[in-house]
């Protein structure tokens, strides 16, 4: 029997009453407004999935049309956008996980959960973490934040922002994995505006009160996402002795590695999606400190255990590496998706996201593609202070500038980030960031003619990875015969990179081209044989960082050989040509052979190549390839430069 109280509708026992129209009994009616409450809007197929979930369960009107005209009738509900969604007025805000809480609220909750992952529907996410928070299963938001982490745009969901912010210390430290969720909701504003500082913050804040003793966690998936989250926060900040985080980083990641293979052993392995999160975490720090072939392997192992989950965590993170290895068959001129930054640049998704641009950037570059690795640079423009791979980011930069750009402007902005980031960042203090500061330093100084500073930047970087870029600096520095050696000691250095390996192949030809001592056999071997292995590899970078006189000569050797045209495409023969002309390397002292002290004062005359050959009684083949070596050794790009050099130098009389 109905009492007055509920007639007027006004509360009993704390409840609010509903008056039920005419078409749904009160007693149903009170049932409605309570799963009604389990959602912050509804809509037509919100009530379909619903009906689905708790089938007779809940007397639900048929019709979304009788459904909403009851709502409204009813003051629970006011329209969102008439007649297709309502917003519920008084949602459910917790306690569902209370011993008090309503049972058939907690029933509804759990059955619709429970709906939504057998048909994980990216529609209805935001709902379905929202049921998981209000029964605070973080297990199962764990799973929603992990498995189906590319669906939910944090900052456009409010009320779930809201709601992580509010995630208790239990929760993230019962799963780890809620940190991030935590971080980003305590560091995004009401506008949207994202504070990576925040978010940095609160990583390391929980990472030291929950994560640093991860090894202490009851359950196994629970240790290795706390591990995990404890070697992240490691990295962000820098280790007491005053360097990078990354070595203590290093060593937990170790003891997770090897945590993880005792407890396989057991038969109580992790899950594959966190053990995909903690092999996608430690290929990225394997980049960072330059172990390259490490970082592929532990991006393959995080793409074996979860694909999915590693097509946005490692994918993009091991074909950097693989590009930089000189492994890689990407095609730069391919657009790929846009660079979107998962809510913070610090966080996994991000930077793997970077990685696929970079990729894209240094495969231009390698193929000197200029309007493909502009374009993908423009993605690159605005770099954010704390931005994660800055110095990958300078080092392309800088190598567009040393081939068609202001190499004093790319200096100016490479010293200027340094400063600038190092007030957020020690990745310039880490392997990989370090020495590709150096060598792009490098780079840029032997352009604008500071070969002493050039050189004496490359001491500090280490041996696999100092040879090309020691051996181009002497070259630009005129030193033909120490270029060579440093070559040789780099080609036959077991460690040297891929990429490296054809780089000296390249530098020893052009200083085998302007060495006084070299044969001219062995510079047409050489030169053949190098520009040979840039072609297999689609590696025209090496050739494009040569000094204009050296490049040059390298290009005619190369021409002038029998099919040419099989060792350069005659695209990038022309993207060779039309680089802008930049250094002279020319030998300390010039010695000329006998046949080229007879050869020099005939070229000097109005004869032609033809008539020099009949004079010489020698083919027209020779005495062509007699004159490359000269132009070679004078640093001359054409017959009269040549001429006018060699009577400069007092080799020629005038």
């Amino acid at each position: 029997m109905i009492d007055q109280s509920e007639m007027n509708g006004t509360r009993r026992n704390d409840r609010p009453v509903i008056v039920a129209p005419p078409s749904i009994p009160v007693t149903d009616g009170i049932q409605v407004r309570e799963m009604l409450g389990l959602w912050l809007e509804l809509d037509e197929h919100r009530l379909a999935f619903m009906r689905e979930a708790l089938g007779q369960h809940l007397p639900v009107p048929s019709s979304w049309s009788e459904l909403s005209s009851w709502a409204l009738q009813a003051g629970i509900a006011d329209w969102i956008d008439q007649p297709r969604s309502i917003a519920i007025r008084r949602p459910i805000v917790g306690g569902l996980a209370k011993p008090s809480a309503d049972a058939l609220e907690a029933q509804a909750a759990r059955r619709l959960m429970t709906c939504w992952f057998a048909n994980p529907e990216p529609a209805l996410m935001a709902d379905a973490l929202r049921w998981a928070i209000l029964l605070e299963a973080w297990e199962a938001v764990g799973r929603i934040w992990t498995d189906h982490l590319p669906s939910l745009d944090l900052v456009d969901e409010l009320p779930v922002r809201a709601v992580f912010e509010d995630l208790p210390r239990s929760a993230r430290a019962m799963n780890p994995m809620l940190t991030f969720a935590w971080a980003a909701a305590r560091a995004t504003n009401a506008q949207g505006y994202r504070s990576d500082g925040e978010y940095v913050r609160s990583v390391v804040a929980d990472g030291l009160a929950f994560h640093s003793h991860w090894a202490n966690a009851p359950r196994t998936d629970t240790a290795v996402a706390a591990g995990t989250m404890w070697m992240l926060a490691q990295r962000m900040l820098p280790a007491g002795h005053g360097g990078s985080g990354i070595e203590d980083a290093n060593r937990t990641g170790a003891e997770v590695s090897t945590f993880i293979a005792e407890r396989r052993a057991e038969g109580r392995a992790p899950s594959p999606a966190v053990e995909a999160a903690f092999r996608s975490a430690s290929a990225q720090l394997a980049l960072a400190g330059g172990e390259l072939a490490r970082c592929v392997a532990e991006a393959e192992f995080a793409i074996t255990l979860e694909p999915r989950l590693a097509e946005d965590f490692a994918v993009g993170t091991r074909d950097l590496a693989l590009e930089m290895l000189g492994c890689s068959d990407a095609d730069g001129r391919q657009v790929g998706p846009p660079l979107r930054l998962a809510w913070f640049r610090r966080g996994l998704g991000s930077q793997d996201a970077l990685s696929r641009v970079l990729v894209r950037v240094i495969a231009c570059l390698r193929t000197l593609d200029r309007e493909g690795a502009r374009a993908a640079m423009v993605e690159l423009d605005g770099l954010a202070l704390g931005q994660p791979q800055w110095t990958i980011i300078i080092y392309v930069q800088a190598v567009y500038a040393a081939l068609w750009g202001d190499a004093a402007m790319a200096l100016g902005q490479l010293d200027s980030a340094k400063v600038r980031q190092g007030v957020a960042s020690t990745e310039h203090q880490e392997g990989l960031g370090s020495t590709l500061l150096r060598r792009a330093r490098s780079l840029l100084l032997s352009r604008l003619g500071a070969s002493a500073a050039a050189l004496d930047g490359l001491k500090a970087i280490p041996t696999p990875w100092r040879w090309a870029p020691l051996a181009l600096a002497q070259l630009w520095a005129g030193d033909a015969e120490e270029a060579i050696r440093s070559c040789d000691s780099g080609i036959f250095d077991g460690t040297t990179l891929l990429t490296d390996r054809v780089s000296l192949k390249l530098i020893r030809a052009g200083s085998m081209l302007v060495d006084v001592e070299a044969d001219e056999t062995s510079r047409t071997l050489a030169a053949v044989e190098a520009v040979s292995l840039c072609s297999a590899h689609s590696y025209w970078l090496p050739i494009g960082l040569l000094p204009a006189n050296v490049r040059d000569a390298l290009l005619d050797c190369v021409e002038s050989q029998p099919g040419a045209g099989r060792l350069i495409d005659t695209k990038v023969l022309k993207a060779l040509r039309q680089l802008p002309r930049v250094g002279e390397s020319l030998p300390r002292a010039i010695s000329l052979t006998k046949r080229e002290q007879i050869l020099l004062p005939l070229l000097a005359s109005s004869e032609s190549v033809p008539d020099i050959a009949a004079t010489l009684q020698v083919s027209v083949n020779t005495v062509r390839k007699q004159v490359v070596a000269l132009r070679a050794k004078f640093g001359a790009t054409s017959r009269s430069e040549l001429v006018r050099k060699a009577r400069d130098s007092g080799l020629l009389r005038r």
